[in-house]
């Protein structure tokens, strides 16, 4: 009786275990879709947040697209408590530049990033990509350490650049769209992405990690990012600062050697022996969801 009693507590216990993820954004300030301006769609993630209690997200930003109404944006956006990061000047992807190349973008976009509020000295490599060879990434590494940059890794990849893709698609040809659906496809898919490299985290790590979500300044997450925080808080998870995130023992394991293309989770499994098809959710498809966005469309009706 005694050990069931034990038994029982431990799984209990185990049930309850929360997890802890932070709020990223890439590709800020995002320009004007077919659905919404550049300033509404910031004014827009700024209130969800809010609504959401999120106090500190971290928006990684390109400022090819800060001119004078980008910066109002990031200036709003740090007003409100969040971080403001390097994603290089012109979202060029390190594996198709040369070192000195790449640093110019950084650098590019570390004159205007830095003269901001909110600034943080967080680098994230465009597509997580960190360059094409090992000795590329020691320099890259290397050179963004004397800048004082840290990695802004994150831990759960995903496809909601894509979602939202094919939702300014459908704006744009006018196709109606079950916004109710489009909602539950945005959360399902997030979520079910948080749950894979949880696990992966917990197989390959022996632990549950400070998570780093990856999001984009987009549409999608406009419209849907507070339901999407609801269901993470209503699994029994913990939204934290990504400043608390990025204090994870994780933040220090660098390997040159390893795959580089997802997040710090991924690569980790991966240099312990997960093979490229064990690391990447099933839902990381364009061909699956191309299907599951299908369902999302009405035969008729305007859009809302």
């Amino acid at each position: 009786m005694k050990f069931l009693l034990l038994l029982l507590l431990g799984l209990l216990s185990h049930t309850v275990q929360a997890g802890r993820i932070a709020i990223s954004f890439d590709d800020s300030p995002t320009e004007d879709s077919h659905y919404l301006q550049g300033e509404q769609r910031t004014e827009q993630l700024i209130q969800a947040l809010k609504q959401a209690g999120v106090e500190q997200a971290i928006f990684f930003a390109n400022t090819v697209r800060v001119d004078e109404a980008g910066e109002r944006r990031l200036r709003a956006l740090a007003e409100s408590g969040h971080l403001i990061a390097n994603h290089s000047h012109s979202h060029q992807s390190a594996g198709k530049l040369s070192v000195d190349e790449y640093m110019v973008e950084v650098e590019t976009a570390h004159q205007v990033l830095s003269k901001l509020p909110g600034f943080a000295p967080f680098h994230r490599f465009p597509y997580l990509n960190r360059g094409e060879d090992a000795s590329k990434i020691v320099q890259l590494n290397h050179r963004l350490g004397e800048m004082g940059y840290k990695d802004g890794y994150v831990t759960v990849d995903n496809y909601d650049f894509y979602i939202s893709h094919l939702f300014d698609k459908a704006v744009a040809a006018k196709q109606p769209v079950d916004m109710e659906k489009l909602e539950a496809l945005y959360v399902e898919t997030l979520w079910q992405a948080i749950q894979f490299y949880d696990g992966l985290a917990l197989e390959y790590l022996g632990r549950s990690p400070n998570h780093v979500l990856l999001l984009h300044e987009n549409d999608a997450a406009a419209l849907f990012v507070e339901a999407l925080i609801d269901k993470i808080r209503a699994e029994g998870w913990e939204i934290i600062p990504a400043m608390q995130a990025y204090n994870d023992p994780m933040a220090d394991w660098f390997d040159p050697q390893g795959s580089h293309g997802q997040g710090r989770v991924a690569a980790i499994a991966h240099q312990k022996g997960a093979s490229q098809e064990r690391i990447r959710h099933s839902m990381e498809s364009t061909t699956r969801l191309d299907q599951a966005f299908a369902k999302t469309l009405k035969e008729s009706q305007s859009l809302p």
